[in-house]
């Protein structure tokens, strides 16, 4: 597929060069610069590369240690290897913008290549917008898009036993509870938008997404401290992380005493307004320009 499409590529580079080409991709693609530059073209555009996530070759949930360089003495030359492999394709790129500080980081710390950055992820701040419907009924939503371990099944379970009003949503099913299964973006927004607080557990998350959806519609977010979300959303007031049962329950009640109004909300919003979709797109729009510009 990269050679096909550096191909394709390689003759509009021929009749009609552009000043540059935006690559995104979840993972692959991104042999076509070094294809390209094997080409031995004399003049092209420029290469931003946007990856949805951090190329291949690590386990998503070694990342912490890895990341803070705790790995095993039988890792490190899997480590380098990894570096020597993923940095000579990567550095064909002019530009790698990042996805996030969590892709920043791998990034820099287990490639050694530098990204631009200036984040990419945004959110249609008119669809996930404040919209409470003033309901009587008190819940933590609870999405399972990326619910995998049993220990976060069991601890669902155990919620569930104490009396803890749960709406679940998403393609996992867990015995004896009641889950609404795939929804609409306005369904989404809306168990979201009503509920106390969202409790998210995962496997993996290379943003934390969710949690980015729960804030800008104005509700807390409940969730463990690891991989993206710890770095991206340690400093989000608004993000209680828990490191075990006992803290994921107290805080789950406290958040159904509290009514948020409103005012409380749009400032659960506010914190989040750096990733709605105009103040992204203008400030990409201005980097390429820049960029762009200065080449010619």
């Amino acid at each position: 597929m990269d050679y096909s499409l550096s191909l394709i590529l390689g003759k509009i580079h021929k009749t009609d060069p552009y000043d540059a080409i935006l690559i995104i991709t979840g993972g692959e693609g991104a042999w076509i610069p070094t294809i390209m530059k094997g080409m031995h073209l004399k003049k092209g555009p420029k290469f931003f590369f946007l990856p949805m996530g951090p190329p291949h070759g690590i386990d998503p949930v070694k990342y912490d240690r890895i990341l803070e360089h705790h790995i095993y003495k039988k890792e490190r030359v899997w480590i380098a290897a990894l570096r020597v492999f993923h940095k000579r394709r990567l550095t064909g790129f002019d530009y790698i913008l990042e996805q996030s500080i969590w892709t920043s980081r791998i990034f820099e710390s287990i490639y050694h290549v530098d990204t631009c950055g200036i984040p990419y992820i945004l959110i249609d701040e008119k669809r996930f917008s404040i919209r409470v419907s003033g309901g009587l009924t008190k819940y933590t939503a609870v999405p399972t898009i990326d619910l995998y371990s049993q220990e976060d099944i069991e601890l669902i379970k155990k919620l569930n036993k104490v009396a803890i009003p749960l709406v679940l949503f998403g393609h996992r099913k867990i015995e004896g509870l009641t889950n609404r299964g795939y929804v609409s973006d306005d369904e989404l927004i809306d168990i979201i938008g009503n509920a106390s607080a969202t409790l998210f557990l995962f496997h993996y998350e290379g943003f934390g997404l969710i949690t980015l959806g729960s804030l800008a519609v104005g509700t807390h977010e409940i969730t463990q401290p690891k991989l993206a979300p710890r770095l991206v959303w340690q400093d989000n007031k608004f993000v209680k992380f828990f490191n075990d049962y006992d803290e994921c329950l107290k805080a789950c009640r406290e958040f159904l005493r509290n009514d948020l109004t409103i005012q409380q909300r749009e400032k659960v919003r506010e914190s989040v307004e750096q990733y709605f979709t105009k103040s992204i797109l203008r400030r990409f729009e201005e980097f390429m320009l820049t960029e762009c510009v200065s080449r010619s």
